[in-house]
């Protein structure tokens, strides 16, 4: 499910960091005190907190909002000519 941009950033306390898990998989991740964790994945199957691909669509985040992202086992899922679209 895809919120609208500012929904996300408005979620978290005021001393997290907003944490994104790209291509989160099994590796759900949960928010504690420091971090906001959003967990993003493709497949519906897959616990998430956004379902989206996004070679296709942009992701629902404003410019410069992200204070870190983590990429796990994705990139040899991603064929070389989608590359330039992350």
């Amino acid at each position: 499910m895809v919120e609208e941009k500012s929904n996300f950033e408005h979620m978290r306390q005021a001393k997290q960091k907003l944490c994104i898990n790209l291509g989160s998989g099994r590796d759900y991740r949960k928010s504690n005190t420091n971090e906001k964790w959003i967990n993003i994945d493709k497949h519906p199957k897959v616990k998430a907190d956004i379902h989206i691909d996004f070679i296709k669509k942009k992701l629902p985040f404003n410019d410069n909002s992200i204070d870190l992202v983590i990429i796990r086992n994705l990139l040899p899922h991603i064929e070389y000519r989608n590359m330039q679209n992350i």
